[in-house]
Parts: structure tokens; C-alpha cells; sequence
């Protein structure tokens, strides 16, 4: 066993063990009175890996019988809607043999009619609707109840629920996972196109790497890994920007450049283990403490979560990273990693299939992501809101998917809102907030240049949690990318309502990162202030510098990132 397989086993050990620790007689993962059963297929899936791969035996205790009671407790729900969990148990029992392997034989009679009922009662037709990725988990579980002899045959053919996916690929690995729901001009572009193509290779595996779309799948992967390098800043983090932006987000990913390097997918040999251990040393130092606990956002809990985010969630998703890492992971000599794009130079670099623009500053240290073509008109569906406990609620996540620089946990901002970094807000004269939103269909305009990238959106004023124009104002933003720069120009038409003014916020760097950051606003007089926003994902408030601007015609704003 290398060195890295060495790593990656030590980190899911401690979080199987956190796991293990906290899970009661019936099987229930509980830690500050919270208990979570709908996710828990995840640590089952990770344990049975660990298991097959190393040994059943881990401290204290019987993995074996820990994936029987962790699956026990996610069977014993009355959930229609639990699709990762069922694909989790369906994924072990065909990792670990089908129906006469250990762990289909962990189970009694009467323990083994309460699973097999479990994968019988998941409504597929909640998986057709739901963003598409869920296409390809009704793919997978539909694949393997045939093979098990649960179905005889699916709802929807196995290769029209994957070419919903594929037909999502935006190129350079990266797709719309939009749902079924309001404009299909709306764009969800992020960082979870990694967990996407995580399950497309386990789609393709359970066909042994034949299925129906296995050159499409490999070939995607080999642009993400390509391309994806340029979105890892030097210290490791990659995922900035979208959903699911918790302790393990990286860790979640590490396995498809494990499995680029073992299968000649990589663009040079070294690629693979640079990204690799890139983001688990960031994983490690700020995903998971001492006693194995991984974190339910990059704060360590003590930031803002996702909406649908638990701790057995958290965990569970870490350890099912580590576990595929530890999986794909070549047992031999590695090449030596090549330095990460970031580590080595400075860049603006521009993916023209997902219209993402990431750029890196060598000596600021600074390192920004931004999805051009994001676009969101309406609220996301939620069937279980984690944070307040409601069933089948849509939330305002659109300050996740907008057109804006992201900078990781080196410059927080808001992770749900209601502040925006950079654009213009308007305030009415009645102190009412209206938010810029971009609605217009045609997608971005983007032009590169020698050292840069220029960009233009056209931006509407409307309420919070809302998607249409509340006034006649509006404006076009032209923005010029620089590696540490950023060069703004707002262009405003129509009537400003009586009374109203803008107001711009600079979102400040967390102290420790030794980042300056110098500002110019030319067009209209500002009065400036300090303020503290909302919660971001790294901690429980940020901290911006506020512009309050009068009616204008025009607002330019230069912003440089300086190293202290």
C-alpha cells in the first residue's frame, strides 16, 4: 500500500470510527440530538468499500454488522423519495457480490423482506423531475433491480434517464444540472458536475466500464480532469461556488482524478496525484478535526449550511469520498505530481463550454471562479428543508448560482444572500431591498483577450425570492478579468425610481490571508461604510465595505488584490 492509499484509509477510518461511535443499538447516527436515517446509506457504501478493501474490523468494531444496522435504520423510514440511499445499498450489494456476498447474507430473513421493500417503494417519477443528475441515480437503481431480480424491467429505458443527463454536458467536463421546472434557459452550473461524473463512472462500472455511453463517460472525465485543474487554488479548495459546499466538498471529489491517473485519463502522468493530494490536504486541515468529525459546512458548524445539509450527511458523503479514493487509488509507484496550475503561475483562464472564467494571482495569493453562464429564474425545490424542517419548500438559492467572482475562504460572502458581492443593489426611498438578477435568455457574452477575459450581463431589479423586474431601471455590467484584478463598468437605463440609490459591496478577506484589497469607484460621489452581512459557508458572519451611490449614468469600479 502507497502512501497516498495510506492517507486516504488513515482519514476514513477516523470518520468511520466518529461515525461508528455515534450510532445507537438500532442503527441511527445521532450526534447533538440530531438523527438523520435518510442518508445514511453513505456510511454503508463507504464501510462495505473500507471492508473489501482493508479488513472488516476497524477499532473496536465489526464494520460487517455496522453496514447491516446503519442500513436497518435508512430501511426502517417511510420514504418514497430516498434515491442516494437506495442507489448507496444497491451500489454495496453489487460491490460486495449481489445476493449471496457478506453483505446480503448479514441479513435475517425478516431484516432481508424489510430491505427488499425499501428498494421496491422509491417513486421514480420524483427522481425524472428532479435536478438531472437524479437521472442517473434512476439509471443505477433501475440497472440493478433488474440484475437482482427486483423489477422486470424499468419505468423509463436505462439509457433515455442517462442521455437526460448527457444531454446536460456543457464540455470541459462540466454540465447544466438544471431540473425539469420554469425556463430551460436557466443554467446550474457547479462544482457538483464532479459528483456527476462520480456517477457516471459507477454507471459505467456496474457494466464493467461497456455500458452504452462508456466513450462518452470516459471522455468527460477526461476533460474535467483536464480542465478541472485550473479551478484549484494553491491551497486546494476547488469547490467555491454552488451547492454542497461542505467540510467534505472536496474530499467528494478526489477519486475521479485517482481514477484519471490509474486509467491513463490524466493529460500528463502527475496531474492526477497533484489535484488529488492537493484537495485532501485541504480536506484535511479544514474538513475533519481530531475525532473524525467532518464538518456540515468549510467553517467547521460554525458558518452557514445548505439547506438540506445534517451531520450524518456530512459524514457520510466524507467517508463515501475517502472510501472511492481509497478504491481508485493505484496500489503501485506513483509518478510524481506536477504543480497545480495555481502553485506555479500567474493566469485567466476560460472554459468555453460552461463559460467559467477562473483566474489566480501568484503573488496575491488570491484565486476567483466565475460562472458566466449561471442563470436563475426561479426558486429550487426543496423536498425536505434540513435547516427549518419543512417538507416541500422552495428556497432562494440564486446568490449560489450567479455570474460573479467566488473567492473560497479567502474572501467569504454570503452563501444564501441577501447581499450580493460587487453589483449594484437598489434601495428604494421606503428602504426596500431589490435585488439584480439576470433574466435575459441569451446567456453570456464573453471575448478573451491577451491577459484577460471581458465579460457582459445584462442585470434586471426584483424583489427577493422573486424573478421579475419590480422597476423600469436596469443595467448592463461589463466586467475585465484580470489574475487579481477586476474592472467593472455598470451602465444604467432607464428611470431611477424617486428617492432611491444603489449600494456595492467589497467583501474583506479573512485576516490570516494577508490580502489587501484596493478600490476605486468613479462616476458619482459614494459614501462608504463598514458592515456586517450575512453568514457565509466559512463562518457566521462576513464583512464587506459598503458603497451607497446616488442616481448616475455610469459607475466604474477597479478592485486589485495586493499580498500584505
Amino acid at each position: 500500500m502507497n502512501q497516498e492509499k495510506r492517507h486516504y484509509l488513515a482519514l476514513l477510518d477516523r470518520a468511520l470510527l466518529f461515525a461508528a461511535r455515534h450510532t445507537d443499538p438500532a442503527g441511527r447516527m445521532t450526534v447533538d440530538g440530531e438523527i438523520d436515517c435518510k442518508d445514511s446509506g453513505w456510511l454503508v457504501l463507504g464501510g462495505a468499500i473500507r471492508g473489501l478493501e482493508v479488513g472488516w474490523n476497524i477499532g473496536e468494531f465489526n464494520l460487517a454488522d455496522l453496514c447491516r444496522r446503519w442500513t436497518l435504520a435508512s430501511v426502517r423510514v417511510d420514504d418514497t423519495r430516498s434515491a442516494w440511499t437506495i442507489f448507496a445499498l444497491l451500489y454495496t450489494l453489487y460491490l460486495t457480490g449481489g445476493n449471496d456476498g457478506p453483505f446480503a447474507r448479514s441479513f435475517s430473513a425478516a431484516e432481508r423482506a424489510e430491505l427488499d421493500r425499501f428498494l421496491l417503494q422509491i417513486d421514480m417519477h420524483y427522481l425524472y423531475e428532479a435536478s438531472r443528475n437524479y437521472r442517473v441515480a434512476a439509471a443505477i437503481i433501475d440497472a440493478l433491480r433488474l440484475r437482482f431480480g427486483y423489477i422486470e424491467h424499468p419505468e423509463l429505458p436505462i439509457e433515455e434517464n442517462i442521455d437526460a443527463m448527457l444531454s446536460g454536458c456543457l464540455g470541459n467536463g462540466f454540465f447544466n444540472d438544471d431540473d425539469c421546472r420554469g425556463s430551460r434557459a436557466d443554467r446550474r452550473i457547479d462544482a457538483y458536475s464532479a459528483e456527476i461524473i462520480g456517477l457516471l463512472l459507477h454507471f459505467d462500472e456496474i457494466f464493467d466500464f461497456a455500458s452504452c455511453r462508456h466513450e462518452e463517460i470516459m471522455e468527460i472525465c477526461r476533460e474535467f480532469c483536464r480542465d478541472g485543474k485550473f479551478l484549484i487554488d494553491a491551497d486546494g479548495e476547488f469547490a467555491k461556488w454552488g451547492r454542497s459546499l461542505r467540510g467534505e466538498a472536496e474530499a467528494k471529489k478526489i477519486f475521479l482524478w485517482e481514477f484519471a491517473e490509474a486509467h491513463g485519463l490524466a493529460a500528463q502522468p502527475g496531474d492526477g496525484v497533484a489535484a488529488a493530494r492537493a484537495q485532501l490536504e485541504f480536506f484535511a486541515r479544514y474538513g475533519i478535526d481530531e475525532t473524525g468529525r467532518i464538518g456540515c459546512d468549510k467553517a467547521f458548524n460554525r458558518g452557514m449550511r445548505d439547506e438540506y445539509t445534517t451531520q450524518v450527511q456530512a459524514q457520510g458523503y466524507g467517508v463515501y469520498g475517502l472510501a472511492m479514493a481509497l478504491k481508485w487509488c493505484a496500489p503501485g509507484p506513483r509518478p510524481e505530481p506536477l504543480p497545480l496550475p495555481a502553485e506555479k503561475e500567474s493566469f485567466v483562464k476560460y472554459l468555453p463550454g460552461p463559460a467559467i472564467v477562473c483566474a489566480s494571482g501568484r503573488r496575491s495569493g488570491i484565486h476567483y471562479i466565475l460562472p458566466l453562464a449561471n442563470r436563475m429564474t426561479k426558486n429550487m425545490f426543496f423536498w425536505h428543508n434540513r435547516i427549518t424542517g419543512e417538507n416541500d419548500v422552495e428556497v432562494d438559492v440564486s446568490a449560489k448560482f450567479m455570474p460573479l467572482p467566488y473567492f473560497g475562504r479567502k474572501i467569504p460572502a454570503p452563501y444564501a444572500g441577501p447581499q450580493l458581492p460587487f453589483l449594484p443593489m437598489l434601495r428604494t426611498a421606503a428602504g426596500v431591498l431589490l435585488v439584480p438578477r439576470n433574466l435575459d435568455e441569451t446567456g453570456p457574452q464573453a471575448v478573451e483577450e491577451p491577459g484577460a477575459v471581458r465579460c457582459r450581463t445584462e442585470y434586471a431589479f426584483c424583489p427577493v425570492r422573486e424573478y421579475r423586474p419590480a422597476v423600469e431601471l436596469a443595467f448592463s455590467a461589463t466586467l475585465v478579468c484580470r489574475p487579481a484584478e477586476l474592472e467593472w463598468e455598470f451602465r444604467f437605463r432607464g428611470s431611477w425610481p424617486e428617492g432611491s440609490s444603489v449600494e456595492l459591496h467589497l467583501f474583506e478577506p479573512l485576516p490570516e490571508c494577508a490580502i489587501r484589497v484596493e478600490c476605486e469607484l468613479c462616476g458619482a460621489d459614494a459614501r462608504w461604510s463598514t458592515k456586517e452581512c450575512a453568514p457565509s459557508i466559512y463562518g457566521p458572519a462576513t464583512l464587506a465595505r459598503v458603497a451607497r451611490v446616488a442616481p448616475c449614468d455610469t459607475l466604474s469600479l477597479h478592485v486589485r488584490y495586493c499580498h500584505v
